[in-house]
């Protein structure tokens, strides 16, 4: 048994509780991990109730495995009292911000489609054509400024941005050009060291296509992988890829995603906790 997880208190911030019909859930994989190991997992959804965060929460360590204001709210004043988060409540918040994060990759040079951002919304959509001059003879992907997992995203093709922006609902949007490739989306998934990928269409529709076929990762893409988790201060995160005529285009990039259909994923991730818990040892002795 390791002494860093021996006793561990672990706040897991999920997006809802496991037993709500979730089977095969991250934490249903990766928390017997963590237990066999000693350490005491609770599972938590900020949005079930109260928490008393006045005074040092009772875990010894947060796992931040959502994306929901409650969520980082909570690790956010976590992490004020002195309790580590694996993503860190900043991180994550950055990297859920579509356009934050876009800006943050394209500016040091990894490959990001060209973009732009847009209020849209049916009393914006006469507009459009005046805003975003040639752009609208381009195919787009439109995306929620904080959305995640693919929610909330729309394609408009040539010509289909005014009539689509009709039907949308209004917020920022960022705005990519469409990456003309063929073949699924090659899904990078990363645990500290650990590295893994498949491939998946997306949108991928049912269980069996969300798992995807094991790929092996090109030397480009892991670079670019690792510097992005480098840019954004994540450890634990996906980005998602595609093969376009100029190569690979990094099109997404998710804090903590649910690592589906790749073997040995709970594994590193609870190698990933072990290795935070035994820095936030080293912390309090010094």
């Amino acid at each position: 048994m390791n002494d860093a997880l021996d006793g561990l208190r672990i706040g897991f911030l999920c997006n809802q509780h496991p037993t709500a019909g979730r089977s095969g859930s991250l934490f249903e994989r990766l928390a017997p991990l963590l237990r066999e190991r000693g350490a005491r997992v609770e599972a938590v959804h900020g949005e079930d109730g109260s928490f008393r965060l006045n005074e040092r929460p009772s875990w010894d360590l947060t796992v931040l495995k959502s994306e929901s204001a409650a969520a980082l709210h909570l690790a956010a004043a976590a992490e004020a009292h002195g309790v580590p988060s694996l993503n860190s409540a900043e991180a994550t918040r950055v990297a859920e911000d579509r356009l934050a994060s876009a800006a943050i990759l394209r500016r040091a040079g990894l490959p990001v489609p060209a973009f732009c951002f847009a209020y849209l919304g049916p009393n914006r959509a006469r507009s459009i054509r005046a805003r975003f001059g040639s752009w609208v003879n381009r195919t787009l992907i439109l995306k929620p400024a904080c959305g995640h997992q693919g929610a909330g995203l729309w394609t408009a093709e040539a010509g289909e941005i005014e009539e689509l922006a009709v039907r949308m609902p209004s917020g920022p949007y960022l705005v990519m050009e469409k990456v003309p490739h063929e073949g699924d989306d090659l899904k990078v998934y990363v645990a500290g060291g650990w590295m893994a990928a498949i491939e998946r269409p997306f949108p991928a529709r049912g269980l069996q296509e969300k798992l995807g076929r094991p790929a092996d990762v090109p030397e480009e893409v892991a670079a670019a992988a690792r510097e992005a988790g480098r840019l954004l201060g994540l450890t634990c995160y996906g980005c998602d890829f595609v093969r376009g005529p100029e190569g690979w285009s990094l099109v997404d990039t998710n804090a903590f995603p649910g690592y589906k259909g790749l073997e040995g994923a709970p594994e590193a991730l609870a190698a990933e906790i072990e290795r935070a818990a035994e820095e936030r040892a080293m912390e309090e002795v010094l």
